[in-house]
Formats: structure tokens, C-alpha cells, sequence
């Protein structure tokens, strides 16, 4: 599954390095969930970054040929916002294919 990343550049390296290691698992867990993802697309913003601390928002967007998934957390740890958006589209994906028929188990 592709990865695209959208204002990436305005993390760090260590921010970086942190953000695609927990999003590159993540996403590993949603293709096997997926039957044929095609697109994750993972925008970061900042919220009062000249301040002391930053604020990140992500929005996280999982697209297949059967349906659009998107989700969106705002936190002040990046570590944590980057779990919760993973975490909110697994929910998602487990809401929308709970009563669908037509997403084929592959062991049914």
C-alpha cells in the first residue's frame, strides 16, 4: 500500500522518523484488515507551533476501490495523536464491515 505524507517537512528528523514508524505499522494492520487498499494518505498540522509546545493534528485518509476512510486526531504528543488516528481507523474500517456482506472473509 502506497503512503503519501503531506506537510511532512514541517516535523524534525526525530519527529519524522517517529511519525512514519508508528503510521508504516499501522498500516500494515489496515491492509490486512483492507481487502485491496490502494491509498494512505497522512497529513500532519501544527497548532501554535511558535508557542512552547506543539499541538499536532493529523488527518489520516485510507482509500480502496469499495470505500473512503478518513479520521482525523488533534494532541500534544506526537506518538500518542499518531496511535489514535491509527487506532480511530481500524475502528472505522471494524464499524463499516461489521454487517457487510459484501466484504468477503478470506477464510469463509
Amino acid at each position: 500500500m502506497e503512503i503519501q505524507y503531506i506537510n511532512l517537512h514541517l516535523l524534525n528528523e526525530r519527529e519524522k522518523s517517529v511519525l512514519q514508524g508508528i503510521i508504516e505499522d499501522g498500516s500494515n494492520k489496515i491492509e490486512r484488515m483492507l481487502k485491496d487498499p490502494s491509498k494512505f494518505v497522512v497529513q500532519v498540522k501544527l497548532i501554535n507551533a511558535t508557542g512552547k509546545r506543539k499541538e499536532y493534528e493529523i488527518t489520516a485518509r485510507v482509500e480502496s476501490p469499495s470505500a473512503t476512510f478518513s479520521t482525523d486526531c488533534v494532541e500534544w504528543d506526537l506518538r500518542k495523536v499518531s496511535h489514535e488516528v491509527i487506532i480511530a481507523l481500524e475502528k472505522e474500517i471494524t464499524h463499516r464491515y461489521k454487517k457487510d456482506t459484501s466484504h468477503k472473509k478470506p477464510y469463509a
